[in-house]
C-alpha cells in the first residue's frame, strides 16, 4: 500500500467510515480518457462497473497511484 492509500485509510478510520479494499482493483480509466483513448476508457470503466455490481457501497475511492 502506498502513502496515498495509507493516508486515505487513516482518514476513513478517523471519520469512522466503514470501508473495504479490493484485492484485484484495476485502473479507473481516467488516464485513458484524458489521453484521448475514449473507447479504451469506456471499456475499462464498464469492466469496473461490472466488478462492482452487487457490492454494497455508496462511494468508491480509487487510488490511481501504484507502487
Amino acid at each position: 500500500m502506498n502513502s496515498i492509500s495509507k493516508a486515505t485509510e487513516r482518514i476513513l478510520k478517523a471519520a469512522k467510515i466503514n470501508y473495504e479494499t479490493l484485492d484485484d482493483e484495476e485502473c479507473c480509466g481516467s488516464v485513458l480518457l484524458r489521453t484521448g483513448f475514449l473507447d479504451d476508457a469506456k471499456d475499462q470503466m464498464n469492466r469496473n462497473l461490472n466488478d462492482f455490481e452487487g457490492k454494497p457501497f455508496s462511494l468508491h475511492v480509487q487510488d490511481a497511484i501504484r507502487h
